[in-house]
């Protein structure tokens, strides 16, 4: 993948001078020597932690294996994604490029084939690439996603994957690989994305009926994904769901010859509140068909209920990213490896009304934790350390991560080393379909402006006076950050020649994309 793509789409230009010093060109450049073996990589990504969950006086969680590793390790307080959606920000991270240049704003869309990747650049320098991955919407595409590189991408059972399920597909992951080449193991993990599970706090249960007859017991409250197999005579077979409390189910029916055996709702409705569903199988083959009966189904908390298993699910994951780190230990491997520890996007937990992410830009859904751990004796941690007050945009991350490592940047690469100071600026965006509204930000160390391009509008905060981005000053004070209202224009212009046509995708994706709650 040794090419240098001179092909970036051209953007306006004031948001040039923001922006062009933090372009470097890897044409020709060569990785400065390094004594001995490169370092490991450990990319740990815990999908929708928000900063403040875990960091901060006080934080929402006690998270004693992360603040371990931070204690090891450099924290940087200010460090943001360019997306509160999963697949734009780790398209953003990957590429070292904001989702209006790689043109991936939504879930569900292709990167395209002649983007940069990090993976694929490591490979090319000899790196084993190792991905364990939690949630469907990072492998939604194929060879079209973010896997491009990786020589290993797990993707495990089904749409999305537990904490305990993750560390333990990692393990065989890293019995393959040998001490003679470098690698880099990506783990991302889906705790504590929604549906926020209970982790046994509240017990909520619902029945399983196949033509009538009770078949299993499952729980709501914790997130349950069912399956079993069963021979279907031909003809029609009914799937029922009850329970006494509200719940939701994302899929129901059956699988065969991995294709979905036809089906349709009688009752009730796919990702609607109910007590009891059904759906009607139509088995049209001649003979029995050996299928997979498959529910995935959880219960509907209150508001209180959900920002209370919201930091369940941080806690849980604390504990998991701990049993990760002592594996590392055991293998010899924790001390001499770099370690990056992030989230794609934060949480809004009844911010403005809101749970979730994907629907604004506030801090609440792009602040993220980042720590980064050197190998033991590298004399570059106190400089490193002198950046750990700055605001880091995610595109900073790869080109980090490659000086670290003694590599050339990734081609064409939006973010600086932080090594070299940084960028200093960040540049997220959310966007239709999956988005209410189509909205681009700028953010430094003192001020936000965000630009509602759906109904032209603008909000500015002053971060420092107004962490919570309470008071709008735009009304009053437009002048603070004039420069930017022309560069978010033209982000928000340049986003809507790439954004996503629902009729693109196939329904199989559709499914998946509204199950996940997109």
């Amino acid at each position: 993948m040794k090419v240098c793509n001179k092909k970036l789409r051209l953007i306006g230009s004031g948001i040039a001078a923001s922006l062009a010093a933090l372009c470097v060109t890897a044409c020709g450049e060569q990785a400065p020597a390094l004594q001995g073996r490169r370092p490991n990589i450990v990319l740990v990504v815990i999908d929708t932690l928000r900063f403040d969950a875990i960091i901060g006086s006080p934080s929402l969680v006690e998270t004693p294996n992360i603040d371990a590793l931070a204690a090891d390790g450099i924290l940087f307080a200010n460090a943001f994604s360019h997306a509160p959606i999963t697949l734009p920000s780790h398209t953003a991270l990957f590429s070292s490029r904001p989702p209006f240049e790689t043109g991936v704003m939504n879930n569900g869309q292709p990167l395209p084939p002649e983007l940069p990747l990090f993976a694929d650049w490591l490979e090319d320098y000899n790196y084993a690439t190792r991905a364990i991955i939690s949630l469907g919407t990072l492998h939604l595409g194929g060879q079209s996603s973010v896997n491009r590189g990786f020589q290993e991408f797990d993707v495990g059972f089904w749409r999305m994957a537990q904490a305990p399920e993750v560390v333990s597909r990692i393990e065989p992951h890293l019995d393959a690989l040998t001490a003679q080449q470098p690698f880099l193991l990506f783990a991302h993990f889906s705790d504590p994305h929604e549906p926020y599970n209970s982790h046994q706090e509240m017990i909520r249960t619902a029945d399983i009926w196949v033509d009538g007859e009770l078949v299993e017991t499952v729980s709501t409250a914790d997130m349950t994904l069912w399956r079993k197999e069963m021979d279907l005579t031909p003809g029609t077979h009914t799937l029922e769901v009850k329970a006494e409390d509200e719940f939701t189910v994302r899929w129901l029916g059956a699988v065969a010859n991995d294709a979905d055996v036809a089906s349709h709702w009688e009752l009730g409705k796919r990702l609607d509140p109910a007590k009891h569903v059904k759906v009607v199988l139509e088995q049209k083959e001649d003979s029995m068909l050996a299928a997979e009966l498959r529910l995935w189904i959880n219960d509907v908390p209150s508001r209180a209920e959900k920002l209370k298993r919201y930091k369940t699910e941080i806690r849980f994951a604390d504990q998991w990213i701990g049993s990760l780190m002592a594996e590392l230990k055991a293998r010899d491997l924790y001390e001499n490896s770099l370690i990056v520890f992030t989230s794609d996007h934060g949480e809004a937990v009844g911010e403005r009304g809101h749970f979730g992410h994907i629907q604004t830009v506030y801090d609440e859904q792009i602040h993220v934790p980042l720590i980064m751990k050197l190998p033991k004796g590298d004399p570059r941690s106190e400089a490193l350390a002198s950046q750990s007050g700055t605001v880091v945009p995610h595109t900073d991350l790869v080109p980090t991560i490659l000086e670290l490592v003694g590599l050339p940047p990734l081609p064409m690469q939006r973010g600086k080393s932080l090594l070299a100071g940084g960028s200093g600026l960040v540049l997220a965006q959310t966007h239709k379909p999956q988005a209410k509204l189509d909205l681009v930000c700028l953010r430094d160390d003192r001020y936000k402006l965000i630009f509602d391009a759906t109904n032209d509008r603008f909000e500015l905060y002053d971060i420092v006076a107004d962490p919570f981005e309470r008071k709008d000053l735009y009304p009053e004070s437009p002048e603070l950050r004039g420069e930017w209202e022309v560069q978010l224009r033209e982000v928000a212009r340049l986003s809507a020649l790439g954004g996503l046509n629902l009729d693109d995708l196939n329904e199989s994706t559709r499914q998946n994309l509204e199950a996940l709650g997109y």
